[in-house]
């Protein structure tokens, strides 16, 4: 691609990354992303630094000048929603994906789950439920990976009066390096849901990644099912797989030199991950809230070789099933073509 002259010039970037595995984490904490823009006086500095109501830029993807890397489901809904994105790189991180029931439950399969209650949390004050969009795909296509469909099991709302970020504070956002993370003072990942579980309100519900190691872990649930078992990766998309880094359409045509060289740092560390599994796991345990051992029980064991960004026909086609499932089930209003939203000219520019 052409690069032209960035002009005006800018003196910050802004970011934001999910608190889950991303290959942004690793950029933040070996101080690449800081390294590579402070030589032109460039901060690189996390939206928590802003004001309050722009925090929910997280979500929304208004602020301008910002970069995004983590779950798909918010930036899905965001591009949706109207607001003018590219996707500019994915990832896929295979992490355990479950559906879990009472250690004591005659439920042993999936099949046994036909007439059976699963729960479905909604989360009341958030601005997009990813929460309940990423548990109704996991179960949706556990089902399916064992020839039943949705109308075979009955889905049991539960209420999660859980803070938005708007009304939250960023917990420990020290100034290069922060994920998104809230205080909600649970004891436990999914703690309303499985006190349900627990009380006899539903037979089953889904976890995923660290929380359902921690869980299984408690002797809180069983699990019956693990998508990380599961070989065809169409039954296995979900909200990070693909992982998608996106930018702000406007800020990516104006400074087309910025975004190839953040790509590049991602690059740089996707390839340092993939030779450093330790020090991926130290940092990936810091930016999940969970114990090292925890990663290394609820990823593959060879995740830390996919973090290098990339553009392929099969994200791609994972990230169209993902924004079908999530419009036909009312998570997305608007729909919009996907091959368009995604810019791989930036990549390819970054990859020479």
């Amino acid at each position: 691609m052409t690069i032209e002259a960035a002009k005006p010039a800018i003196s910050t970037i802004w970011y934001t990354f999910c608190p889950v595995v991303c290959v942004s984490h690793i950029a933040c904490h070996q101080g690449w992303l800081k390294e590579e823009f402070t030589r032109d006086d460039i901060q690189v500095m996390h939206i928590s630094h802003l004001p309050q109501e722009c925090w929910r830029s997280h979500w929304s993807h208004r602020h301008k000048q910002l970069f995004r890397d983590g779950e798909n489901i918010p930036p899905i809904w965001t591009k949706s929603e109207g607001v003018d994105t590219k996707v500019i790189g994915m990832y896929h991180i295979a992490s355990r994906q479950c559906l879990v029931v009472r250690p004591n439950s005659p439920i042993t399969t999936v099949k046994d789950l036909r007439g059976k209650r699963i729960a479905l949390p909604r989360r009341l004050g958030y601005l997009v439920d990813f929460w309940r969009g990423n548990t109704k795909a996991g179960i949706v296509m556990a089902l399916k990976a064992n020839g039943l469909v949705a109308g075979d099991v009955r889905f049991v709302d539960i209420p999660i009066d859980a803070p938005d970020i708007a009304k939250e504070k960023w917990v420990d956002a020290p100034t290069e390096c922060a994920s998104m993370r809230s205080r909600i003072g649970w004891k436990l990942p999914r703690q309303a849901e499985v006190e349900a579980l627990q009380n006899d309100h539903v037979d089953a519900m889904f976890s995923y990644a660290g929380e359902v190691t921690i869980l299984e872990q408690s002797g809180l649930v069983k699990p019956i099912y693990d998508a990380l078992n599961y070989p065809h990766w169409r039954l296995t998309i979900n909200h990070d797989f693909p992982s998608t880094i996106t930018v702000n359409t406007d800020f990516a045509e104006n400074y087309p030199d910025l975004v190839i060289r953040w790509l590049k740092v991602l690059i740089k560390s996707g390839r340092w991950a993939g030779e450093n599994y330790a020090e991926v796991v130290r940092t990936m345990a810091t930016e999940t809230r969970v114990s090292e051992e925890v990663v290394r029980k609820s990823y593959s064991p060879n995740f830390h070789r996919h973090l290098v960004p990339e553009i392929s026909d099969q994200f791609t086609e994972a990230l169209e099933i993902q924004k079908r499932f999530l419009k036909q089930h009312g998570f997305i209003t608007n729909n919009f073509d996907v091959k368009k939203w995604i810019d791989a000219r930036y990549l390819d520019a970054a990859s020479k």
